[in-house]
């Protein structure tokens, strides 16, 4: 079995985040109101409404009640929060459910580039791509250490496993090394392609949204431009989700 003992430093802020503490999220305030509540003095204005905005918490969005927000959007109030409060550890216990493929990004960038140590579970691939600086490896009631980010990690087990099975034990010819070198060229091609369909999802969520709002505003109107270009949207917006899926399966298998 698994055992040991850890003692956190000094005056240390510690926040935790579970799957389930989204749904216990049920005070009658709105967005704003709320973050402007439990971020720390020091924290200007301006900065809580960029956070809001990384979380895609904007314009009329930061007027929402919170009893009215979807699974999804309390997730993302719960961790712009927890970024907002300046906590020197995180614990995240799969952070990225109930989040779609932007909001992913924006809280992996955020975390990323905060001063901050990360402890985190996800099956997210491209979460844990853009956050993990390191890997624990718990198998088989043994825990293992990798300080490499997610892609070295996998070449490592990869490596490990052709070494099992005796294929390292020859010298790989050139053409062996120009097939890996071309494998981590596509790879890194389809990555950059993922990014660009990640932003086109993002903008055309943007407009859907707008498009949402026109409705609510004039539910007495009708526009038949605005009903097909919503129909459009929705359309793009699945395609390039698809596209995206696509590609990361293609990643996995490598």
């Amino acid at each position: 079995k698994l055992s040991g003992a850890y003692k956190w430093g000094h005056n240390i802020n510690i926040a935790y985040y579970a799957q389930h503490i989204p749904a216990t999220l049920n005070i009658d305030e709105t967005v704003k109101t709320y973050l402007k509540r439990v971020s720390p003095s020091d924290v200007s204005e301006q900065e809580i409404f960029e956070m809001a905005g990384n979380f895609l918490f904007k314009n009329e969005a930061l007027k929402k009640r919170i009893p009215v927000l979807s699974g999804g959007e309390k997730a993302r109030l719960c961790l712009a929060k927890i970024l907002l409060q300046k906590n020197h550890v995180i614990l995240l216990d799969e952070p990225t459910n109930h989040l779609d493929f932007e909001t992913v990004e924006a809280l992996a960038l955020a975390l990323k580039e905060s001063a901050v140590t990360v402890i985190f579970v996800s099956h997210n691939r491209t979460f844990v791509e853009i956050v993990a600086s390191g890997i624990v490896e718990v198998k088989n009631g043994e825990v293992k250490r990798y300080n490499h980010n997610y892609e070295e990690y996998v070449y490592h087990l990869q490596k490990n496993i052709e070494e099992d099975l005796g294929i390292c034990d020859e010298p790989k010819t050139n053409i062996e090394k120009e097939e890996q070198k071309e494998l981590r060229k596509k790879i890194k091609e389809r990555k950059k392609q993922m990014r660009t369909l990640e932003n086109d999802i993002e903008k055309l969520g943007e407009e859907k949204t707008s498009l949402l709002k026109w409705f609510e505003d004039n539910f007495s109107k009708f526009s038949e431009d605005k009903t097909t270009r919503l129909a459009e949207v929705e359309k793009e917006i699945t395609k390039k989700e698809e596209e995206w899926m696509e590609l990361e399966a293609l990643n996995e298998e490598g």
